[in-house]
């Protein structure tokens, strides 16, 4: 009885109609060897959504950047800026010390992040030793289809439910 309801719960949980959800791929670019950024968290509950990435310096420097950034859509092989209005950002300088991390929220707003399909958030900053070099990062997300995303995480679930039920 709990494997048919197991199995129910996929199709339903898989088949139910809902909408879209942006979410963390895990692939991410430096330039930097040391200086990398990682999402933490998605806030889809507002009216733009709120990317909570985490700032990673595991270098011996001080890390440089400011609050401009880009979010780009993978057209092929091709990213593609989906910039839609200029931004108002403070140009503030914020600064990551060595061995350290810091959080950042990025907003969507001010870009068409409506296409199914893979994403990324482009930054630079600068690193504080004798010539300043500036590196280019990007951390990536994909916006899916949310009962795509459900089928997948409950599969996943049942997969491991079924392998842990066989090893006893």
């Amino acid at each position: 009885l709990s494997m048919l309801s197991l199995f129910m719960g996929v199709c339903f949980v898989g088949c139910s109609e809902g909408g879209n959800v942006i979410i963390p791929t895990g692939d991410y670019h430096t330039d930097c060897e040391g200086v990398y950024l990682t999402i933490e968290s998605i806030d889809n509950t507002g009216e733009h959504t709120k990317l909570n990435v985490e700032w990673h310096n595991e270098t011996d420097y001080e890390v440089v950047y400011t609050q401009p950034y880009q979010i780009e859509y993978k057209n092929g092989e091709e990213w593609v800026n989906i910039q839609t209005e200029d931004s108002n950002y403070a140009y503030s300088e914020i600064t990551i010390a060595p061995q350290s991390t810091k959080m950042q929220d990025y907003s969507t707003a001010g870009f068409d992040v409506s296409k199914m399909g893979t994403y990324r958030l482009r930054v630079n900053c600068e690193v504080s030793t004798n010539d300043n070099p500036t590196y280019n990062l990007w951390v990536e997300f994909a916006l899916k289809d949310s009962s795509e995303v459900e089928s997948h995480k409950v599969t996943a679930e049942l997969d491991d439910w079924l392998h842990g039920s066989l090893k006893k």
